[in-house]
């Protein structure tokens, strides 16, 4: 990932929580699905139907999609 510094995802951890302040989301479960559900668009609007995040050491997060890739002409 060049671009990504540690000091740019914290930036965008923090503007993620900061926005779901801002839409009164509290429930942490209600965060995690709305986090997962944009996690998921972004993955195949970016034509990247099976796609993980690992954070070695920590966890993986993985889009499967049960959709066939379109590609465009």
């Amino acid at each position: 990932m060049t671009g990504l510094t540690e000091d740019k995802l914290q930036e965008f951890a923090n503007g993620v929580a900061d926005l779901c302040d801002q839409l009164g989301v509290e429930d942490h479960e209600e965060k995690l699905t709305a986090i997962g559900n944009t996690f998921i668009g972004a993955a195949l609007s970016l034509g990247k139907p099976n796609f993980s995040v690992n954070v070695d050491g920590l966890a993986t997060a993985s889009v499967e999609s049960v959709l066939e890739a379109v590609e465009e002409e």
